[in-house]
C-alpha cells in the first residue's frame, strides 16, 4: 500500500512528504481532566 501511494505521489512531480500521526490520549491525562496537547509523531519522506 505504502509503495504505490509514494510512486503515485512521485510521478505527480512531488518531491517531499510529511506525515503527522497523532497519538490517542492518555487515560490518565483524561482522568486528570487535562485536554491539552495530544503528542503526535511527524514523519518526513524525500520522494
Amino acid at each position: 500500500m505504502y509503495s504505490f501511494v509514494l510512486n503515485y505521489m512521485r510521478e505527480a512531480g512531488m518531491k517531499s512528504a510529511v506525515v503527522t500521526r497523532r497519538m490517542p490520549r492518555r487515560g490518565g491525562h483524561e482522568k486528570a481532566g487535562s485536554s491539552g496537547a495530544v503528542p503526535s509523531f511527524e514523519y518526513h519522506i524525500k520522494l
